[in-house]
Formats: C-alpha cells, sequence, structure tokens
C-alpha cells in the first residue's frame, strides 16, 4: 500500500503541475496523451478532468485491470512501439522491469522540486515509509 501511495503522489504531483508541463514533447499533434491504468474509474476521471482543465491536453484512457494493462504494454513492446504516454497501476515488479529496459522517461515538473527526497521513487525502492 505505501509504494502504491508513493507511485500515486508522484503521478499526482506531476499531473498537478500541468502548467508547467511540456506540451510539445508529450501531447503530440493531436494535443492528447494516452493513459494506461489499472485505477478506479472515480479516480482516474477526476484526474484527467482536472489536467485537461488545467492544460487543455486531452486524456484518452486506456482502462482494466493491473494484468489487462501489463500485458497491453507487452504486446506493445513486442512490436516495438508502446503506446501509453503515461502509466498508472500498482504493478511495481513491472515499473522496475520498464525502468531497467530504459522505457521510462524521467519527468520533474517544477514543483516536484519541493517535494522531500524521502517521498520520491528512485526506481528501485522506496526508501522510507510513509505515515498514511
Amino acid at each position: 500500500m505505501i509504494r502504491r501511495s508513493a507511485l500515486l503522489v508522484m503521478l499526482l504531483l506531476s499531473m498537478l503541475a500541468a502548467p508547467s508541463f511540456p506540451r510539445g514533447a508529450a501531447a503530440g499533434p493531436a494535443g492528447a496523451i494516452r493513459l494506461y491504468t489499472s485505477e478506479s474509474d472515480d479516480d482516474v476521471n477526476a484526474l484527467t478532468q482536472d489536467f485537461t482543465r488545467r492544460t487543455s491536453i486531452r486524456v484518452n484512457v486506456f482502462r482494466a485491470g493491473s494484468g489487462p494493462v501489463v500485458s497491453r504494454i507487452q504486446a506493445e513492446m513486442q512490436v516495438g512501439r508502446i503506446q501509453a504516454d503515461v502509466i498508472w497501476f500498482a504493478d511495481i515488479a513491472f515499473f522496475q522491469e520498464l525502468a531497467k529496459r530504459n522505457l521510462l522517461a524521467a519527468y520533474v515538473p517544477p514543483a516536484g522540486r519541493r517535494v522531500s527526497s524521502h517521498l520520491k521513487y528512485d526506481g528501485t525502492a522506496i526508501t522510507r515509509s510513509v505515515s498514511s
């Protein structure tokens, strides 16, 4: 639960800092990004609506359980192009696999620099537990 919460915090910070999000870099020509997630509809809808309101970038969502999300990414890896711009699910082992293959892009929003380092994910483990 702590790892899942830490990943969620990182995603939320990135998306909520969106006014400084480099539109051209991630948005593509259509002004849209693609999110693959296993999170609840309510959470996804709230986050994507806020992101779109703040950035005018539309979010196209593929939502399924973690297993189908991982399977879809693996299938896309086999053909040589992952279609997701953002992934949001709780399979830490798969995130680590993607990191080892250099398939994750780093993005630190300006507001992220103010977040305490003990709350940041280093690519392998959460360095300190967070109280709920």
